[in-house]
């Protein structure tokens, strides 16, 4: 390399210190409202993303509430479970309802406003939306009918629980209902299966109630025994199996908490 091209060479080698320095001190107004602008528009971007995931899921809720109200089928006797009492399992719960006899009690349950059991969810769970099919009666005499609604999610849910399963303010519910009576009309069973959708698992299991109804004459009413199982139609994954207990538990648990309720309503319906 000669001087000369040496010598022409040195303003350039002079000059990119300083060009470092320039780069690397205080940013340029222009560069610093580029950044400014690239800074706004990321958070309105995310800003939107996020409303728009919360209006898909508001909306994702309103249709899936609004299709089961009008797609979910009516229940025969076709489907009707064996209607009889567990004959190996103590009660869950042992009742006496005051003034009513088996006569008013098939009035009351085949109401057409949906009857004492909607009246039931409503208060005792603050179900809503209620959409109830009509009663049918099968030559077999079996009666059979159904419901939807929407229901809150507990607010009692195990922190442990909610770490494995996300919960939505609410979930659709469904119950289905059929009963006889005997034929000297001294005894009436019913069986109830509820269901939910829209939570993890929730197709999985249903909860089956039993009630039988006798009239108690000495006492002027009927003395109600019902029963409660979860039954499962498909296991959990060994490493969530403590939910079934979880499960199992509160659902005993509450019908024995809110059974009483269920009898009163009985019980004003008697009087009206």
């Amino acid at each position: 390399l000669s001087p000369a091209r040496a010598a022409g060479r040195l303003p350039e080698q002079a000059a990119s210190p300083a060009s470092r320095a320039s780069s690397q001190g205080t940013p340029s107004p222009v560069h610093r409202e580029r950044t400014a602008r690239r800074a706004s528009f990321a958070r309105r971007r995310t800003s939107t993303i996020e409303g728009m995931r919360h209006m898909m899921q508001s909306f994702t809720r309103a249709l899936s509430n609004t299709l089961s109200h009008f797609t979910h089928p009516r229940h025969g006797s076709g489907d009707a479970p064996l209607l009889v009492v567990p004959s190996v399992k103590a009660p869950l719960v042992v009742e006496f309802v005051r003034g009513l006899s088996i006569e008013q009690l098939q009035a009351v349950v085949r109401a057409q406003d949906g009857g004492c059991f909607m009246r039931f969810l409503s208060r005792a769970m603050r179900c809503r939306d209620f959409a109830v099919t009509a009663w049918t009666v099968a030559a077999s005499g079996v009666h059979a009918g159904s419901m939807t609604y929407t229901m809150p999610a507990p607010k009692d849910i195990p922190d442990a629980v909610r770490r494995i399963i996300s919960v939505p303010e609410t979930v659709v519910g469904t119950s289905k209902s059929w009963f006889t009576v005997s034929q000297d009309g001294e005894e009436l069973i019913l069986v109830q299966r509820g269901s939910s959708e829209g939570v993890l698992y929730s197709d999985r299991f249903h909860i089956e109630y039993v009630y039988e109804f006798k009239p108690d004459r000495e006492r002027g009413g009927l003395a109600v025994r019902a029963w409660v199982e979860t039954v499962w139609s498909k296991p959990l994954p060994w490493t969530h199996s403590f939910l079934t207990r979880t499960l199992e538990r509160k659902v005993k648990s509450e019908t024995t908490a809110k059974f009483k309720m269920l009898v009163r309503l009985l019980e004003e319906a008697a009087t009206n």
